[in-house]
């Protein structure tokens, strides 16, 4: 066509000044971005939105990366939707006003460092720094606090090492004062069979519920020490053989109907001053049971007889 009116080229664009387009844009371009340099879509600078942002659909991931500020205007709402990833290159992400995750019951995974700031004190299950309305799982180590302040943990059943073979360490550091429910409460250590359980360290003071409390301490019979409403109940072994005691044993049944026997006590250096041992003989033979080592006569020769030996942190006393 000649004359005063040309057609404008399709592929003319006004990049020198500001442009106001009132229409709806597609780009129908599909290229996939790997950064602020590539894409369907490429802008040098900032973008400023009015309403809406939609990214993908509501499965897909979705990647954000650089110094990244969502509702940094205080009062808005960020619903996101898929997976997505922060921090994946160890930037920095600000997340501001009310933000909502996992509304289309997506993943969303946070592979960096999460900090909270806020110091909200808590005092029950909903108020605090960080709320959780459901349960939550930690594959490592939780610290709270530092070792001279107070924790409390609170809830309508607490399980610490609930699974088998848990090793469980409370109130480890040597100032740390450890207190285990309070007078109405119901405490479980180590419920589940084969758990190590390690209550304070050396020169930690322990208080496990109040004087009217009962402990449960589920453990062999042979080894069981709680005092309850029925009275303390002592570690008690049995043996018809040669046996070496150990430090939870206190009395010692021995039956030599068929063969002299010797107890031999665990040393007196490692059981420590103070500790006791009763042996007591409980067949009617001649055969003799033997205690050693002791520093005055460990033979037992008379059914029923029961002598007792106790450490002074070096030898070993019968009395």
């Amino acid at each position: 066509m000649s004359g005063l009116f040309q057609p404008i080229p399709s592929n003319l664009v006004d990049t020198t000044s500001n442009q106001n387009i009132l229409g709806a844009k597609t780009f129908t371009n599909t290229a996939i971005s790997s950064g602020i340099s590539s894409g369907a879509l490429v802008i040098g600078g900032g973008l400023g939105v009015g309403g809406n942002i939609n990214v993908g659909a509501n499965t897909s991931n979705h990647n954000i990366y650089g110094s990244t500020n969502f509702g940094n205007g205080g009062t808005t709402t960020q619903n996101f939707y898929g997976t997505v990833n922060f921090a994946s290159n160890s930037a920095n992400h600000n997340l501001n006003g009310n933000i909502a995750f996992g509304t289309s019951s997506a993943s969303h995974s946070i592979s960096g460092t999460l900090g909270i700031s806020n110091t909200t004190i808590s005092s029950g299950i909903s108020s605090g720094a960080l709320v959780i309305g459901g349960g939550l799982g930690v594959g490592g180590n939780i610290n709270a606090g530092i070792s001279s302040s107070t924790h409390n943990i609170n809830g309508n059943g607490i399980y610490i090492g609930n699974n088998t073979n848990a090793s469980i360490q409370i109130g480890n550091a040597g100032s740390t004062s450890v207190t285990i429910g309070s007078t109405s409460s119901t405490v479980k250590v180590g419920w589940a069979s084969n758990t190590v359980i390690n209550i304070g360290s050396l020169g930690s003071n322990i208080t496990i519920g109040d004087t009217t409390a009962v402990l449960i301490v589920p453990c062999p019979s042979a080894f069981q020490k709680v005092l309850t409403s029925a009275g303390r109940k002592s570690a008690l072994r049995s043996v018809s053989t040669n046996y070496t005691t150990v430090a939870t044993d206190e009395f010692i049944m021995v039956n030599a109907a068929t063969a002299p026997v010797t107890i031999a006590l665990l040393s007196a250096v490692t059981a420590g001053a103070g500790a006791k041992i009763t042996v007591i003989k409980t067949d009617s033979s001649a055969n003799a049971v033997t205690i050693t080592p002791v520093t005055s006569s460990g033979s037992i020769a008379v059914q029923y007889n029961s002598p007792s030996f106790v450490s002074d942190g070096t030898n070993w006393h019968k009395f």
